[in-house]
């Protein structure tokens, strides 16, 4: 079982890795730098460090990664930010073991999704609905009840993954093409996941 820890990074102090078991891969993207990039560009500074644009919050690197590593995926797949607070990031990681996709949270507000786009709040709020990208990625209706838990730590087994081709992480990346570090989208897309994952698409 080959297990992999993705990691958006700013400027959180990240001695907490040291504590990650040796045999799980641990990639950094950092974003806090003085290069000019833009949305879509990964500048490789080492085998597991690259340099990423300071757009979209950890949604953005995430989908970088699925990006960059689409082809190269492990077992499982951990995506966190930098500085994991609510939980023991640590201790799931080196334990958790079941391919699946899952996130993981204290923060106890699990909202169902009807027809993948009532989501509470959020247009309220000025947030882009995720009904929108739903339709902007798929040609076929969304589940008719998802849970779905708003936060910033996921995990995907390769088969999940690999439900989309690289061209549909590529589209989820172009909502960071304004370059802007206040684009919505990377909020959005923290209550996308759920639906981006779901088994629906496993047989479309």
């Amino acid at each position: 079982m080959k297990k992999r820890l993705v990691v958006a990074h700013y400027n959180e102090d990240l001695d907490w890795l040291k504590n990650i078991n040796s045999d799980v891969e641990i990639v950094i993207y950092h974003k806090n730098h003085d290069k000019k990039l833009t949305y879509n560009d990964c500048l490789k500074i080492n085998d597991n460090e690259y340099l990423l644009s300071n757009v979209g919050r950890e949604s953005h690197t995430y989908l970088m990664h699925m990006i960059n590593y689409h082809d190269n995926y492990c077992d499982i797949e951990f995506f966190s930010q930098g500085y994991p607070l609510e939980y023991d990031v640590v201790n799931l990681v080196n334990s958790d073991n079941i391919p699946e996709y899952k996130q993981y949270t204290n923060f106890y507000r699990n909202f169902e999704s009807i027809n993948g786009f009532n989501v509470p709040h959020m247009k309220d709020d000025g947030y882009p609905d995720t009904r929108g990208i739903w339709d902007n990625l798929f040609s076929y209706e969304p589940p008719n009840i998802t849970e779905i838990v708003p936060h910033g730590y996921i995990k995907c087994d390769r088969n999940t993954l690999m439900f989309h081709n690289i061209d549909t992480y590529k589209k989820c990346l172009t909502y960071f093409k304004d370059n802007n570090p206040k684009n919505l989208y990377g909020w959005s897309f923290e209550y996308f996941w759920a639906l981006l994952f779901n088994k629906i698409h496993e047989n479309k």
